[in-house]
């Protein structure tokens, strides 16, 4: 009987190797890519603002100034350095002109992209109930000149950005930009995976994420405040859906953290309105 076991083993050796490497190795062909954030400096946040938004800084006659207060409609919209799932290299870096960052010893920028914000009905609600927040837009790549609704959207800076906000009725504009991380592991023996055929739920799935967060007037560009937010998220997977997976914790994660931006904001918003009225 073991001769005849091992027999069968060795006749279907190539099979069952590439059942371990196709398997054990994530399943398919597709790789999660981590999401990576846009610089601030490309919102038009550098250290100075950010000293100013601190407390530890006083205006400069330059900068721009506040248009409406913490008042009007709230627009919101989710960045990053490039799409989702695709390898940076994909798309050549630049120096942003606008950014006024040409030191080729400082780290390149890249194009940034708009994706569809991860903010739910009741987020929405709490936004519009803050005082002085009369709507609440999340802003899509439908909004863009040329975009279409579900799509991602290149953008070249962050004045476009203030201009698609203003021009879909926005007064106030959110600006969240996120890093993401994923990790999978077995629970159990990878033989478990390959009896099961990978079909088996034998992979535990968790996604992280680190947010950044810039308020602005839409009019003018003033920074109002800036927010930091993390996120973590954990579930089960197959050995075929290992790397779709860690792109959906991932995706999970940032909406924790998204969570986690809105009750950080409506808690500091009394104070924040006490400044600008």
């Amino acid at each position: 009987m073991k001769r005849s076991v091992i027999e069968t083993l060795n006749r279907y050796r190539f099979v069952i190797a590439s059942l371990v490497i196709l398997i054990c190795g994530g399943g398919c062909m597709m790789s999660f890519q981590p999401q990576r954030p846009v610089a601030l400096q490309q919102l038009g946040v550098d250290d100075h603002t950010r000293a100013r938004v601190e407390g530890q800084a006083d205006p400069r006659p330059t900068d721009p100034q506040p248009h409406t207060g913490l008042n009007g409609t709230l627009v919101i919209a989710e960045v990053v350095q490039y799409p989702p799932n695709t390898q940076p290299y994909h798309y050549p870096p630049y120096i942003d002109a606008s950014v006024g960052d040409s030191d080729p010893g400082k780290p390149e920028t890249y194009p940034f992209f708009v994706l569809a914000p991860k903010i739910t009905t009741g987020m929405t609600e709490l936004l519009s109930g803050l005082e002085g927040i009369t709507g609440v837009i999340p802003l899509t790549a439908s909004d863009f000149v040329g975009g279409h609704a579900n799509h991602i959207v290149h953008v070249t800076g962050r004045d476009a950005l203030l201009q698609t906000a203003r021009d879909a009725g926005g007064d106030l504009l959110l600006i969240y930009t996120a890093s993401t991380d994923a990790d999978a592991t077995d629970v159990t023996l990878s033989i478990g995976a390959i009896l099961t055929l990978g079909l088996g739920p034998t992979v535990v799935v968790s996604g992280e994420a680190e947010l950044q967060a810039v308020l602005m007037d839409a009019h003018t560009g003033y920074v109002y405040a800036l927010a930091e937010a993390d996120g973590d998220s954990l579930g089960i997977s197959n050995a075929w859906g290992r790397e779709s997976g860690k792109m959906g914790e991932a995706d999970d994660s940032v909406a924790e953290a998204v969570a986690e931006l809105i009750g950080r904001l409506e808690a500091a918003w009394p104070a924040m309105r006490a400044s600008y009225p």
